[in-house]
């Protein structure tokens, strides 16, 4: 297999796709990031070799099965030790998109998980001129923006908006039986296993997804990323010390894990500990100040401290790095329940929620929606749709004794206020 070197540098054909045994020589690619190349000399690589720059194009001379050698304008340069993969000829931004069936495509606000690891997917932007931009994916699942309906989804990481082969992608609610399918066939795949744990979480599985990391843990005891993870998992099953357990081993090792800072002021605001939930989240945005869900943790715990005008301008500051249905479900809660009438705007809270419950009609969404219509004064509108909320199968019980309470509320036409 041909291979470059730098770590985390990734080549990208531009031209038709190669396969990976292929032989590169006359092809012409751009780099993922800013890098420095090596001159090859008496069969070593030069570390002091030309800088390339993000997107340059460079032309293969040759390709040996180990070394690839490069030319620019600058002469000739070598690299080697990361894979290189075909890349495909991504969306032009204001292109016309394709007309397909609607019913075909994938929901805008779906999850959705990569079938390969990060450096193998090609995540980027094109411009109205056709230049390219790649991006490496973060996080493990993301968000769609878009199907194109031309084999490319538009999908949304931790941090930016990108398009990804619709091929690399799986649906959430597909991504389990395929890594199942994946360590039947490799018991000892470990990234399999890695990535079935958090298919598991994402479809709601959380016993499945603590067995899965604690079992990837005993082949991989040092990875923060697994231990991180499982923290996540322990919040949602509402186990807050266990998973600040898991936060603080990480922290332990690595004292600028800005997500596990993150994950547990969420655990710790979980367990109303608000002050030290602000203080963590201080940490994360510190260490990562685009950290939007750090952001957004950290002012639900200010406006528990009954710190308003904090915690709005931080609701708002979330949304702005991150526009996801979370973020503009948190908003909107905070604007129609706030027990601060100058903090309340139920018309815009309406918005927010509509937008929110528009990319992910999860019950939690559509319960926010029911009580931005309160505090606007529908209170028809709001019994509606919390009646549609409460349709959901997943709700857990203690989470369905509140939502049924605030639907009496709203049917003695009674707005919600979070003061607990």
């Amino acid at each position: 297999m041909t291979r470059i070197f730098a770590l985390a540098t990734v080549a990208v054909l531009t031209a038709a796709a190669v396969g990976q045994d292929q032989n590169w020589t006359d092809k012409t690619v751009r780099l993922r990031t800013t890098t420095r190349l090596g001159t090859k000399q008496a069969g070593g690589i030069l570390r002091d070799g030309a800088e390339v720059t993000l997107g340059q194009t460079l032309t293969v001379k040759s390709d040996d099965g180990v070394y690839l050698e490069f030319a620019d304008e600058a002469g000739v340069l070598f690299k080697y030790e990361v894979e290189l993969f075909a890349g495909r000829e991504m969306p032009r931004k204001g292109a016309p998109v394709p007309k397909v069936d609607p019913a075909k495509l994938w929901a805008a606000g779906g999850k959705v998980l990569a079938k390969k690891s990060a450096n193998q997917v090609q995540f980027g932007d094109r411009d109205e001129k056709g230049r390219s931009t790649f991006f490496t994916l973060a996080g493990i699942s993301f968000v769609v923006v878009r199907d194109n309906g031309d084999g490319w989804v538009r999908v949304r990481d931790r941090y930016r908006e990108g398009w990804v082969a619709k091929d690399d992608l799986l649906p959430k609610e597909a991504a389990v039986a395929h890594f199942d399918a994946l360590l039947k066939a490799e018991p000892q795949n470990s990234w399999a296993l890695f990535m079935r744990a958090a298919s598991n979480n994402e479809n709601g599985k959380h016993d499945a997804a603590v067995a899965d990391y604690t079992e990837y843990l005993k082949l991989a005891p040092n990875s923060l990323a697994a231990l991180n993870n499982r923290g996540t998992v322990w919040i949602n099953k509402k186990e807050y010390d266990k998973a600040i357990e898991d936060f603080t081993t990480v922290l332990k090792t690595d004292p600028k894990y800005a997500v596990a800072y993150s994950n547990r002021g969420h655990a710790l605001l979980n367990k109303k500990d608000y002050e030290r939930a602000v203080a963590d989240c201080d940490k994360a945005i510190e260490l990562d100040p685009q950290f939007a869900a750090a952001v957004g943790y950290r002012a639900r715990a200010l406006a528990k401290l009954k710190k308003y005008d904090a915690a709005t301008t931080g609701f708002e500051a979330a949304v702005k790095l991150d526009p996801s249905a979370a973020r503009l479900n948190s908003l909107a809660w905070h604007l129609a329940t706030c027990p601060d009438e100058k903090h309340r705007d139920g018309k815009r809270a309406v918005e927010l929620a509509t937008k929110a419950v528009a990319l992910d009609g999860a019950w939690g969404f559509r319960d926010t929606l029911a009580a931005a219509h309160a505090a606007a004064g529908d209170f028809g509108v709001a019994v509606a749709e919390l009646q549609k909320a409460l349709e959901a199968k997943a709700i857990p019980a203690d989470d369905r004794k509140k939502l049924e309470a605030r639907l009496e509320l709203f049917k003695a036409k009674k707005p919600f206020r979070d003061d607990e």
